[in-house]
């Protein structure tokens, strides 16, 4: 368990340059101001419980997932949890890249808060024979349904990914 942290700073030309992740559980820590190519503040492979992050000021130099990278990879649907995080203020190498979240795979995705990131605030690369993602009682710093959609890239702008369902 990574939990009640403060990761700063740190650089790679490759994957999490906060952290990388993997089968872990990450809890309450405050990653900011970090870079990599993919994954700014974290870079989460295969299983992995993210819960109550602050996650600010992360950059990706290729623009997927300034602020987090999931990649979630594998059959089982267990330990799948980003929940109760803020992700904001970081960034992406241009204005379409995901400056916020960019995630792959299915997983239990509930009461984030995704906002004020440049670019979009979530890239679901899932591919569309999966289940549709459920974001569940997140903030995305608007409360109109059109605007936020706009934040979204899923499968209504390419029919090859699934959906995210948001309320």
């Amino acid at each position: 368990a990574v939990a009640d942290n403060t990761i700063t700073g740190n650089r790679t030309e490759n994957k999490g340059g906060g952290l990388y992740a993997s089968f872990a559980l990450v809890n309450g820590n405050r990653i900011m101001e970090n870079a990599a190519s993919e994954g700014g503040g974290i870079f989460g492979e295969s299983n992995g419980t993210f819960v109550g992050n602050r996650i600010t000021k992360n950059t990706s130099r290729t623009g997927i997932g300034g602020g987090v990278y999931l990649n979630y990879w594998g059959l089982s649907k267990h330990n799948k949890v980003f929940s109760n995080n803020h992700v904001e203020q970081n960034g992406a190498s241009d204005d379409k890249g995901a400056g916020g979240v960019c995630l792959d795979g299915e997983m239990d995705f509930s009461r984030n808060a995704i906002f004020n990131n440049t670019g979009l605030q979530l890239k679901n690369l899932t591919t569309s024979s999966n289940a549709s993602l459920k974001a569940k009682e997140c903030f995305w710093g608007s409360m109109d349904q059109i605007e936020i959609d706009a934040m979204i890239h899923d499968g209504k702008d390419d029919p090859a990914l699934s959906l995210v369902e948001f309320e």
